[in-house]
Formats: C-alpha cells, sequence, structure tokens
C-alpha cells in the first residue's frame, strides 16, 4: 500500500485499539476485519495478461500459426494483441486461444494464497 494508506490504516488500527481496549488492537483489528468480511464478500481484482497467464506468448504463437507471412516482431504483435478492432485479436479469443494460456511462473501459488 502506499506511504498515506498506509498511514490511514495504522490510524485505524490504533483508534480502534483504543475504542476496544486492546494494547496492540492487532488481534482484536484482525477479528473484526474477518467478522466484516464474512458479511461483505472481498472483491479482488486481478491484471490477466502477463500477470497470470502469458498472453502474448500465446497470441504469437497463435499468429505464427495462422498466419505465418505476417509480421511476428515485438511491436507489430503488441499493436495487433491490444487493438479492440483486430479480426486476429477476436478469432485468437473466440477459437480458443485464451483457453490456452500459459499460467506464469508462480501464479497458481499465488491465486492459491488468496
Amino acid at each position: 500500500p502506499s506511504q498515506r494508506n498506509h498511514a490511514t490504516l495504522q490510524a485505524m488500527r490504533n483508534s480502534f485499539a483504543e475504542e476496544t481496549g486492546s494494547s496492540s488492537g492487532q488481534a482484536a483489528w484482525d477479528e473484526a476485519s474477518e467478522a466484516a468480511a464474512a458479511v461483505q464478500p472481498i472483491i479482488v481484482a486481478l491484471d490477466v495478461d502477463e500477470v497470470l497467464v502469458s498472453y502474448m506468448e500465446g497470441f504469437v504463437n497463435f499468429l505464427a500459426r495462422e498466419r505465418p507471412e505476417g509480421p511476428l516482431d515485438t511491436q507489430s504483435v503488441f499493436r495487433e494483441a491490444h487493438d479492440p478492432t483486430s479480426p486476429w485479436r477476436h478469432e485468437f479469443a473466440t477459437k480458443g486461444g485464451l483457453d490456452n494460456l500459459d499460467a506464469v511462473p508462480g501464479a497458481v501459488a499465488a491465486l492459491n494464497r488468496l
């Protein structure tokens, strides 16, 4: 977290400790946080491409297989992969390309920790 967010969290913990009479407040804070999470689900947003899965590698392999005569340099592939109007991007997504992407090393373990 940013320093501002960290300071805000610390102030909330200190305030909580004062209200509950706990010397450290950490155990009470953890208990209250867990109770709040049980009532209200935690929403986590995750970046997928190149964080959880190797999107660019999968897209390059797709283009090499389906469009071998086309440019495969990094800049051309990146532009094609991120252009929402690209017919190649659309075909990759609708023909199972997204279903067959390799996981980034450590991604599965990180998701399991969440």
